[in-house]
């Protein structure tokens, strides 16, 4: 192998890496949101702010983190794509439960 195969595959690993990272972090974040639109009866314009402030830590990090502006705006996008689809999967499941779904 080359070095520069090398360098391709630990790029590829890191990124790898990274992006599961950032996708649990999403998903945290979206069970917290979740938790609170149950607890608290959160509506929209709330969980909207939820996920703006969710996104906003995570993007004053990677900045404080010396992250390069590419690398931020997509890790932010995999980070709110992972918050809605936790959401969206957490309101299925709730959903199916009140329906008499899930005992």
């Amino acid at each position: 192998m080359t070095s520069a195969h090398n360098d391709n595959q630990d790029h590829d690993e890191a990124t790898a890496f990274c992006f599961a990272a950032l996708q649990r972090l999403g998903r945290a974040y979206g069970k917290a949101i979740m938790h609170a639109v149950i607890s608290a009866g959160l509506g929209p314009d709330q969980i909207d702010a939820g996920i703006d402030a969710a996104l906003g830590d995570t993007e004053d990090w990677l900045r404080s983190s010396g992250i390069c502006e590419f690398d931020v705006e997509q890790s932010i996008a995999v980070v709110r794509a992972a918050i809605i689809a936790e959401g969206k999967a957490l309101a299925v499941l709730l959903d199916a439960k009140t329906e008499g779904g899930l005992h």
